[in-house]
């Protein structure tokens, strides 16, 4: 209820939005909201995400600097990075609001799991996939490999948020996302499991993510580690589904 409210409170000053359904809890950040609504300017759909402030936030936290922000994440125009609409602070209640486009098809995550993009998280993801095919774990590797290497030549910092519930499927095609949540002072789920063996080293965080994200998309389950260990190598007597030679020619 406090999250519908705080949704309504944002719409109201904004109302180029209208129609807006509360939907469950699509990613594993528990103090997330997650909204859908119609874009009456565009005439399409909006996934609206609130979020409490975090103080890890290395710039103050004023209308001014979500301005300055939306004019930095329009500079990132590629086919493989997934675009911000908007990002707003509501100061008054210490909230972030990242509006984003709606991809019907979900995210790379949901796709390893054969899921709609509405369904909770914990239940979407509760069994374990196939994993995806080699041809397919090539395409979309070298497309998040594309996106991360013009974001680092954009002199944008390291994304530290990469994982396949941020890569959303557009089209059929890769496009990274959730890159805003370094500027605002979050850390991903990855960096608690990686932290303590990449140390001081954040510039290994984006490697040791795209890792796990091979991982994931080769064997249809989260690594548990920070690196791979024997027994996550082995499912019995059954080879891995990406047993051979990937190329990202």
């Amino acid at each position: 209820d406090e999250a519908w409210i705080s949704c309504q409170y944002y719409l109201r000053s904004h109302p180029r939005y209208e129609k807006a359904e509360q939907l469950d809890q699509l990613g594993w950040r528990q103090d997330k909201q997650w909204f859908r609504a119609n874009d009456m300017r565009e005439k399409t759909e909006k996934l609206i995400t609130i979020l409490p402030q975090n103080e890890k936030m290395s710039f103050p936290f004023i209308s001014k600097n979500s301005k300055l922000l939306r004019d930095l994440f329009n500079l990132l125009q590629h086919p493989y990075i997934f675009p911000v609409c908007a990002i707003d602070f509501i100061t008054e209640q210490n909230l972030v609001v990242v509006v984003l486009p709606v991809s019907t098809k979900g995210s790379l995550k949901d796709f390893i799991y054969k899921s709609r993009f509405t369904t909770s998280s914990s239940d979407k993801y509760r069994n374990k996939s196939k994993g995806l095919s080699v041809k397919q774990i090539a395409l979309f590797g070298r497309q998040i490999l594309e996106a991360l290497i013009y974001m680092e030549e954009k002199g944008f910092p390291i994304h530290g948020h990469l994982h396949s519930g941020n890569i959303i499927l557009d089209n059929g095609v890769c496009r990274v996302s959730g890159y805003e949540n370094t500027f605002l002072g979050y850390t991903s789920n990855v960096y608690e499991k990686v932290r303590r063996k990449i140390k001081h080293n954040r510039e290994a965080l984006d490697v040791v993510c795209f890792g796990h994200l091979l991982y994931e998309m080769s064997t249809g389950c989260e690594l548990d580690t920070p690196f791979p260990e024997p027994h996550h190598l082995t499912y019995g007597a059954e080879p891995l589904p990406c047993q051979g030679k990937i190329t990202l020619e």
